[in-house]
């Protein structure tokens, strides 16, 4: 397979140097579609914005390829050393989302281009999908395309160091509000203090121990926000107190996510007057089409079998191109959470760049794993596509 090198590279950089903040990925999607039409997809964008590029080799399997478009701001530029808008240096690509993800997204849309007018042609279906609002929530975006194309495999490219991820936590948003009755501070037994009980509930979630994992570790619960009402108080004790909890969840408990956190809160308040709720959180976002998606704050865990016939096609095809193909897995969410999450697709992780480099300042990927990855991906392309 020949990879166009120059223009692979001068692709990504202008993609890098393209502004696409969650919810403002217009430009990029633009020169996307633009791209994959030039090279031989047919490309289109849908309601949401996201931009789909297929190319049809004959019957056969439907592999679908993941990058999302949107990444996070680029911060405070004095900090930065090299362009944050897109800067080639020392043989690697710098700036804002050149790791997360848009180095991928040009690797993945240059090795499916690859394999346009092979002789013989492929037996299958290539979809490349360049998401949106991935870095507001995980997984509906790619949900939304698949529910689209119908593909039997799905590949994400978020950076892994061109190894192969099988798994990855889940992330919930979880609010826990405590419901209680005002009164003068001078005469607190006239009331009840909703603060003073979300205090007992976040030391007993404190004491509780999650599940642990083999491979990815032990689920995380961490308290990110805390409100009191009314604020200011004024000499009054507060009615209502609301938490917000990042709770990384494990392959097997997305179901009972909530509920031990709900037993907790139900006994710390029991004898008590107070009130509680424990939910996941939802929110109302809009994409840069105008297309309003309402969603929990819900990001599944998911993980592959190592031994699965996919995964060991995938590590074979990967192999065939001189990488030294070895599982791993992502400490991070992914819309893998989507796929393999909520809609049970065989779902793998692969993609340029060191993971470590996400969202950081100096957000950087060597040139070298743009081509190497867009090799890989056209390799796994036609392994799974043999899987009849």
């Amino acid at each position: 397979m020949r990879i166009n090198r120059s223009r692979l590279v001068d692709f990504a950089l202008q993609l890098v140097g393209q502004d696409s903040v969650s919810g403002q990925e217009g430009a990029v999607a633009r020169r996307t579609l633009a791209e994959m039409r030039e090279l031989g997809l047919t490309a289109s964008t849908d309601d949401w914005g996201n931009v789909v590029g297929v190319w049809h080799g004959g019957p056969g399997p439907i592999v679908l390829l993941d990058a999302h478009m949107d990444t996070i701001p680029i911060g405070d530029l004095d900090r930065w050393h090299h362009h944050a808008r897109g800067e080639i240096s020392g043989g690697r690509l710098y700036g804002r989302g050149a790791v997360d993800m848009k180095g991928a997204l040009a690797s993945m849309i240059y090795g499916a281009g690859s394999l346009i007018g092979e002789n013989p042609p492929l037996s299958g279906t290539v979809v490349v999908c360049a998401s949106v609002i991935e870095e507001w929530v995980e997984g509906p975006a790619l949900v939304h395309v698949c529910k689209q194309t119908h593909p039997d495999y799905v590949i994400i490219g978020e950076a892994t160091d061109l190894m192969l991820a099988i798994a990855q936590k889940g992330r919930a948003e979880i609010q826990v509000d405590i419901h209680g009755e005002s009164a003068h501070s001078s005469r607190p037994h006239l009331g009840i203090n909703a603060a003073e009980h979300m205090v007992d509930v976040i030391q007993a979630f404190r004491d509780w121990r999650p599940p642990v994992h083999p491979h990815l570790g032990a689920g995380l619960l961490v308290l990110t926000d805390l409100h009191s009402f009314p604020s200011p108080a004024l000499s009054t004790i507060p009615s209502r107190c609301q938490a917000t909890f990042d709770r990384r969840s494990l392959p097997g408990e997305q179901a009972e996510v909530l509920l031990p956190l709900q037993t907790i809160v139900a006994n710390r308040l029991e004898g008590t007057n107070a009130r509680s709720s424990v939910q996941i959180a939802c929110e109302e976002l809009s994409t840069y089409t105008g297309a309003v998606v309402t969603t929990r704050k819900l990001a599944s865990a998911w993980e592959a079998d190592a031994d699965a016939p996919f995964v060991q096609q995938a590590l074979h095809a990967l192999g065939g191109t001189g990488l030294d193909a070895q599982v791993s897995t992502y400490s991070f969410c992914t819309n893998g959470s989507g796929s393999a999450g909520v809609l049970h697709l065989p779902t793998l992780g692969f993609g340029p760049g060191n993971p470590n480099q996400a969202h950081q300042v100096d957000e950087s990927l060597p040139i070298d794993d743009l081509v190497k990855a867009a090799r890989g991906y056209a390799a796994i392309i036609r392994e799974l596509m043999q899987m009849n």
